[in-house]
């Protein structure tokens, strides 16, 4: 019998996902699995194939397996700026912890952009300099926070939510600019502006 809170999450996850998603339980620990099938020439016939993804804790939390690019050998971490940013956003990681199963991504993206912007393909990289990613499990793996802010993206649902637990008042109201610039800011991204132009940008939230 599956836990009400890891059956919640694991249907969470099912939406998020193309493929066939299951759960396995393993001495007593949830694993989560993506489930495809190809075709086995020899075999003549469909083969099924199981990707792990990570586990689900008897509290409903996701937890993704580590990728291969975080994996690191180092000693010394940079403690100061990462841990300050993760103090202002302990109430955000307790609201979104509540909303998906990808808060850990999130919080630690959102690190790594304020503290040093980085594009996605060097996110994983820049994490695993930072302490917080002894202490935090984040799968910082392009192909994985691409597939995240997609989802995320097409969820406007789960962003008011999370709003009206962040605010105390009754309604919030926010405007998301992009500015364009030709200028050499590092925090400048290329990416697509509302006229779906593909140019150097800055993304601002003004609340």
């Amino acid at each position: 019998m599956i836990p009400e809170k890891v059956r919640d999450a694991l249907e969470i996850i099912r939406s998020r996902e193309k493929v066939y998603v299951e759960v396995k339980k393993i001495k007593g620990k949830y694993y989560v699995y993506r489930s495809t099938s190809e075709y086995d020439r020899e075999k003549k016939k469909p083969v099924k194939k199981t990707e792990y993804m990570g586990r689900i804790t008897p509290e409903g939390v996701f937890i993704p397996k580590r990728s291969k690019i975080q994996e690191s050998s180092r000693e010394i971490f940079e403690y100061g700026n990462c841990m300050l940013a993760y103090h202002f956003l302990k109430d955000v990681e307790d609201a979104l912890k509540q909303l998906t199963p990808y808060s850990s991504e999130i919080i630690a993206f959102a690190i790594v952009k304020a503290v040093d912007p980085k594009p996605i393909r060097l996110l994983a990289s820049r994490w695993e300099k930072f302490y917080l990613s002894q202490m935090m499990e984040a799968n910082l793996n392009p192909k994985h926070v691409s597939r995240i802010l997609r989802q995320l993206g097409e969820e406007t649902t789960l962003w008011y939510e999370l709003f009206s637990k962040l605010i105390n008042n009754d309604f919030l109201l926010y405007d998301l600019t992009a500015v364009s610039t030709c200028s050499s800011q590092k925090l400048a991204e290329k990416g697509y502006n509302a006229d779906h132009e593909y140019t150097d940008q800055i993304g601002v939230v003004m609340a």
